[in-house]
């Protein structure tokens, strides 16, 4: 294995493992009272290096069960670095246990639990460079307390015999264990390279039939256009609400369509396809209005910008983002068929606003509403179809190109969303 190699873990593995590591430390607290009862039985017999040491473990067990209960109540991740951090208090503790207290099983055990930590943790030459550090810890241990308190260490007398006693069985015990989790490692590691190659073909799969709906879907959105524009005759008042009704339906597939694909590449390893350069917001914002022609026919639609503005981005994302924001618009009016497009200028940056007169966004659902699979309580019976994928999606997009997406809204009075997007290119 090369040393390069990253471990990923899922957030609940590593909130397992986490947990078991704290629960590890914190009987250990107990462990050390109870054996510096035993030891000294209360006596001042190396006090101050017992209190010092006590108080150490104290401390440092208060820590990392500080910081794995407030990682737990802000539904964080434990950071990868700090997990590998833990390994060198570690050693520093058995050590300072050892000089302490003697050689104790403790000590081979905890060794041996660090090791076995520091297997799932590091690869290659990083764990070589574990594996060493713990075994001169250990020899500092042992040869450091035959040493200095040969009487808290010495079996039978003979301090050769003590040292084969403890280093042998010390390997032993280590190299079975580690025999162990690679074992158990190895077969999780294949389960899950089976279960990644399902996940990618069905990805594949869903991709591929995604693709070859739009085609007959973009067909049937162009003969409902030709016929509203009157291309095969003149069509009565009810012909052509039932068209826009099947031009209605027809969008909404195109838009779950839209966002399953849109959905597949921000799960895939290489996340979101940028071709980034500067475009004109303007014809970024035609282009979504003729999108939405058919369905905007009847609506007053304000223009608010007197020039042509530039920003850098990918065109086709844009369109993706904007029109994910309009469709929402005209999906949640309700008698006030109205858009107003505003654009301003702010200092290096570009920001749209795109006002509605709908239904608005109760209090409760907004903090949600860029997570994906959310909908509004409010318009779950009105559209069945809507997926809540693009919102989530949208603001993946315009964060990736440096920019900003937030709304203001208030529910039946309708919602105000912002882009804001860099002129020219940021340093990454």
């Amino acid at each position: 294995m090369t040393e390069n190699r990253d471990i990923h873990y899922s957030s609940q593995e590593k909130n397992q493992f986490d947990m078991i590591s704290f629960m590890v430390r914190f009987l250990s607290v107990g462990h050390n009272f109870f054996l510096d009862y035993l030891m000294y039985q209360g006596s001042t017999e190396f006090l101050w290096e017992r209190v010092a040491f006590i108080s150490y473990v104290c401390l440092y067990v208060s820590i990392r069960g500080g910081m794995y209960f407030y990682m737990r109540y802000h539904q964080q991740e434990i950071p990868d670095q700090f997990m590998k951090v833990t390994i060198w208090f570690d050693v520093f503790t058995m050590v300072f246990a050892g000089f302490v207290y003697g050689i104790t099983i403790i000590n081979l055990i905890g060794y041996c639990l660090i090791l076995v930590y520091g297997r799932f943790l590091y690869y290659g030459k990083s764990y070589t460079l574990i594996q060493r550090v713990v075994f001169l810890a250990y020899l500092v241990t042992v040869f450091g307390v035959l040493w200095i308190r040969p009487e808290y260490g010495v079996l039978f007398d003979n301090p050769m015999m003590t040292i084969y006693l403890y280093l042998i069985p010390g390997v032993l015990y280590y190299y079975a264990l580690d025999f162990l989790v690679c074992t158990v490692r190895r077969a999780v590691e294949l389960k899950s390279q089976e279960v990644q190659k399902e996940q990618d073909i069905r990805a594949d799969f869903i991709a591929t039939s995604a693709h070859r709906l739009r085609t007959p879907l973009s067909g049937v959105k162009w003969a409902v256009e030709g016929l509203l524009d009157g291309d095969q005759g003149t069509l009565n008042t009810n012909q052509q609400d039932m068209l826009r009704r099947v031009y209605q339906a027809n969008e909404d597939v195109i838009e779950s369509v839209n966002g399953m694909l849109q959905l597949l590449r921000e799960d895939s390893d290489e996340g979101f396809e940028y071709h980034c350069e500067q475009v004109s917001l303007t014809k970024v914002l035609d282009t979504t209005l003729l999108h939405h022609q058919v369905l905007l026919k009847d609506w007053q639609i304000e223009r608010d910008w007197r020039e042509e503005y530039f920003i850098w981005g990918d065109y086709t994302q844009l369109v993706f983002v904007f029109e994910n924001i309009m469709s929402n618009a005209i999906k949640y009016s309700r008698n006030t068929h109205k858009l107003i497009i505003h654009i301003e200028e702010q200092d290096d940056y570009v920001i749209t606003s795109i006002k509605d007169f709908g239904v608005g966004i109760p209090d409760s659902d907004q903090a949600f509403i860029f997570q994906r699979y959310f909908r509004a309580s409010n318009v779950k019976e009105q559209s069945s179809t809507s997926s809540g994928i693009g919102m989530s999606a949208a603001k993946r997009i315009v964060t990736d190109l440096a920019g900003e997406l937030w709304f203001e809204s208030r529910e039946s009075q309708g919602t105000t969303f912002y882009v804001k997007l860099p002129r020219t290119k940021k340093k990454s």
